[in-house]
């Protein structure tokens, strides 16, 4: 998965060519194929493109192997529905799902293109589900319409992946019992604890467990920066909200346990607790911006195309806040609308603000004054 590090880290880099594609991933079972057809148009695409820079046939098989190769496995038919997003260089390749739908396209130029991947790290209205069993751990990634699992990366998987088997092993013993001047039959073996109760083993194990699954969500909220609803009966629930302490948690945790809803009552319980929050997170960044406007106007940067002033203060930390309208026609990859310096120098400033610890949100569609594609609000 992409993290905010990946990111900056992404629109530094240069190389030349460098090759971007994205492809959506449709659900399993469902027009599956669609995917591996989708993402061979987009390879037969590049690779035209390449040989029309005078590229050679073997050079040009060479660099696009990776996909060919995931295209020949249909490997990308069994992925959750989401998207793909493949970045390839002379140097490297990385291919990633992503738990957001991508219109198919690519890009060929001499850095990744970023702003098709840009919601994964900003505030857009969506959010985590942590599904919580004992013997279940599954993520959900939600928005106000609909809701999928995936990947429950470095999240234990069940109490049986964190329990030290052996260490609990060691401390109960057996003995064997009968037969009885009443009772034929084998010995059997029962069982007692060495030094604690049973339930005293059953409740540190328990402990144990929820403090990791604590530990892996709250990391895992660093990288997403995602509010995260959590889904467990009463007990377990409040037991992990001892453990649980991050920003982007919601308190209000859904008790029920996950075992007994079925994913639309899971997505409308848990949107229940987090609806607000979304909501109003860009309503109430777009009243920001315009008190700020009136009151004090040096501390607004607003960018419709040109995106250096904006560029200037992410890299000297003096963004607080930024506002980005992704429809906006300065952050498509469109030669006849966007100029590639202007998209450049919005994804490189998003990537500079959620670095230096800014927050970078996302906004209706022409919400921004004067038909604006960001607006900064800056720190000083």
């Amino acid at each position: 998965m992409f993290t905010r590090d990946d990111l900056l880290a992404l629109t530094s880099e240069t190389a030349d060519p460098t090759v971007s594609v994205f492809v959506p991933v449709e659900r399993e079972g469902m027009d599956a194929s669609r995917t591996t057809i989708q993402l061979k148009n987009q390879v037969q695409e590049v690779e035209r493109r390449l040989e029309q820079a005078g590229r050679a046939p073997a050079d040009r098989e060479a660099f696009l192997a990776p996909l060919h190769d995931l295209i020949e496995r249909r490997a990308l038919e069994s992925l959750p529905a989401g998207g793909f997003v493949a970045y390839l260089t002379e140097e490297a390749q990385r291919g990633e799902w992503v738990p957001i739908a991508l219109r198919p396209g690519h890009r060929i130029d001499d850095r990744v293109h970023v702003a098709p991947i840009l919601p994964l790290f900003m505030e857009s209205g969506r959010f985590l589900v942590l599904a919580l069993q004992l013997d279940r751990v599954r993520l959900f990634e939600a928005d106000r319409f609909a809701i999928h699992e995936i990947p429950a990366e470095n999240l234990p998987s069940s109490i049986a992946e964190v329990m030290d088997r052996t260490e609990y092993q060691a401390n109960v013993h057996f003995h064997g019992t009968g037969p009885t001047p009443t009772t034929g039959g084998p010995t059997t073996p029962k069982f007692h604890a060495a030094g604690r109760s049973p339930s005293d083993l059953e409740k540190a194990e328990i402990d144990r467990f929820l403090q990791r699954v604590a530990k892996a969500a709250a990391s895992l909220l660093d990288a997403r920066g995602l509010p995260l609803v959590l889904v467990a009966d009463e007990q377990h629930e409040g037991d992990f909200r001892r453990h649980m302490k991050h920003r982007l948690f919601v308190e209000d945790a859904v008790a029920a346990n996950p075992a007994g809803l079925d994913d639309d009552t899971l997505h409308a319980r848990a949107l229940e607790r987090v609806g607000d929050r979304l909501s109003g997170n860009a309503e109430r960044a777009i009243e920001r911006l315009q008190t700020r406007r009136g009151q004090s106007p040096e501390q607004v940067l607003l960018v419709a195309s040109d995106a250096t002033s904006i560029g200037q203060a992410a890299r000297e930390g003096r963004i607080e806040e930024l506002l980005v309208d992704l429809d906006h026609p300065a952050m498509r990859d469109d030669a006849s609308t966007s100029p590639r310096a202007a998209l450049r120098g919005l994804e490189a400033a998003i990537a500079g603000v959620l670095q230096s610890g800014g927050r970078a949100l996302v906004v209706e569609p022409g919400s921004l004054p004067d038909e604006a594609a960001a607006a900064a609000l800056l720190r000083f």
